[in-house]
């Protein structure tokens, strides 16, 4: 277990970067391997930003996109399926979530 924590670590290809462009108007600042994201990270748009986890460059695990237009996509992100435990509050503060197939208001 020791070798695999010093492994984790110590390994080069494991990094984090700060602004690191993608283009003049993206950027990441996070957790990087072998040159994809991984592990927790903070992904800014023109849109807004992603604040949470990645898996080999996608959105996997607890995450939030929180728009510049004032609303929040929350969910629980799985790269290859579809994510779960969704929410999404608008600018009002009224909170959309989804279970199942079904999307309900809470107050």
């Amino acid at each position: 277990m020791a070798a695999a924590f010093v492994y984790t670590f110590h390994n080069p290809s494991n990094k984090t970067v700060s602004n690191y462009k993608l283009t003049d108007e993206i950027t990441y600042n996070g957790q990087m391997n072998e040159g994809v994201f991984n592990g927790k990270g903070i992904l800014k748009t023109p849109e807004g930003k992603y604040i949470g986890e990645f898996a080999d460059g996608r959105f996997s695990g607890n995450g939030e996109f929180k728009s510049k237009k004032m609303w929040t996509y929350k969910a629980v992100f799985h790269p290859k399926n579809s994510s779960d435990s969704i929410s999404i509050t608008l600018g009002n503060k009224t909170k959309w979530v989804k279970d199942g197939d079904t999307w309900t208001e809470e107050q």
